[in-house]
């Protein structure tokens, strides 16, 4: 993954008039990458978690799918357990492991702020993101 400065710099050498070979190999870059960053937008800012979600880098988690029924459901009863929370949502049709459920942004966070109850859910990835809050 490159970074938004290499991109800049890549495009900024393109538009010096470099052939892409040459600015491979300036950047030390594959010659792949420059092809594709040739057709990409204009660097704007340098903020790679920025880019990243503009872009939509990644794949796509099979939790946000149930993202607002979960929600919902917080919302209707804020005591209700992780475990039930990852029941029901099953039985909707999740096929996803747990620890990609509890880690979504509902599970910690919105805990704290509905008072949701956080038994049953895995410890170790719920305190690691509850430090990091």
């Amino acid at each position: 993954m490159l970074s938004q400065l290499k991109r800049h710099e890549i495009q900024v050498l393109l538009r010096a008039g470099f052939r892409p070979a040459e600015v491979a190999k300036r950047a030390q870059v594959s010659d792949d990458s420059v092809r594709r960053i040739q057709q990409e937008d204009a660097v704007e800012h340098t903020d790679d978690a920025v880019a990243h979600a503009q872009r939509r880098i990644g794949r796509p988690s099979k939790a946000a799918l149930l993202a607002d029924r979960v929600k919902a459901w917080i919302a209707e009863e804020p005591e209700l357990p992780t475990q039930e929370l990852l029941r029901r949502a099953k039985e909707a049709g999740y096929a996803g492991k747990k620890t990609a459920f509890y880690t979504r942004r509902w599970s910690p966070a919105s805990a704290r702020r509905t008072g949701c109850s956080l038994r049953g859910a895995p410890w170790r990835v719920l305190a690691a993101r509850l430090r990091s809050r």
